[in-house]
């Protein structure tokens, strides 16, 4: 049976690339499962794309930004978030794995259902990213050091249902996973799933997996990796 590590991340973390690269170098995985859709991941890899050609065009980045500035978001954080010299934040939770980590023989695997997403990490971002970039990062430490305390967002209880429909196909494929032939296996997926004690005593993903002895991680904690 394999040792299951969680990652548990948010999604609008602009330093997600470079910790969970190096959360991901401390590991050493054998097998990489993402909260992730296979229509995500397409999103996720086109986004990739597009950012890069809008980092090396200064016409298009400029007009990107202008845009964005336009329509409300504050310059310095989209910048920060979408149009880095690397990898774009978004979708950074497979677009890791899969540009930097498939290639050296990782197994990676877009763990996740169909359904729509609950809308949470969506309204969290339009938020942040009309923040200052400082005032956006300090937001989101306070959020990291919040769930990892297992308090939930003030509205999980309306969408509870959607989480727990997800963790329980989650937990399936992660299970045939650990079964398998592999030595170490790392679920990236949100901080929620793994941390938050869920409204009405309904057991949240890390708590369905329990018996597996996971051990689990906020990303942030990269930063304290030597």
């Amino acid at each position: 049976m394999a040792q299951l590590y969680m990652i548990g991340i948010a999604h609008s973390d602009p330093y997600g690339p470079r910790r969970l690269d190096k959360m991901l170098h401390h590991i050493r995985p054998e097998a990489i499962s993402v909260e992730m859709t296979q229509k995500g991941a397409v999103t996720a890899q086109r986004f990739h794309e597009m950012t890069l050609a809008i980092a090396s065009d200064p016409a298009q980045k400029e007009a990107f930004l202008y845009n964005m500035e336009r329509a409300g978001f504050n310059r310095e954080t989209v910048e920060a978030v979408f149009v880095p010299d690397c990898n774009s934040v978004v979708g950074f939770e497979w677009l890791v794995p899969k540009l930097y980590w498939e290639p050296r023989g990782v197994d990676v695997y877009a763990v996740d259902t169909e359904r729509a997403r609950t809308g949470i990490a969506g309204t969290e971002t339009e938020y942040l990213m009309k923040l200052p970039f400082r005032e956006l990062t300090a937001e989101l430490e306070k959020w990291y050091r919040t769930v990892a305390e297992g308090k939930p967002p003030e509205n999980l209880s309306r969408v509870v249902g959607d989480f727990v429909d997800s963790d329980a196909a989650v937990e399936r494929r992660l299970r045939d996973l650990c079964a398998a032939d592999y030595g170490i296996v790392v679920h990236v997926g949100g901080m929620i799933h793994s941390f938050t004690r869920y409204p009405g005593n309904r057991r949240n993903l890390y708590q369905r997996l329990s018996d597996l002895r996971p051990k689990k991680f906020g990303l942030h904690e990269a930063d304290s990796l030597v």
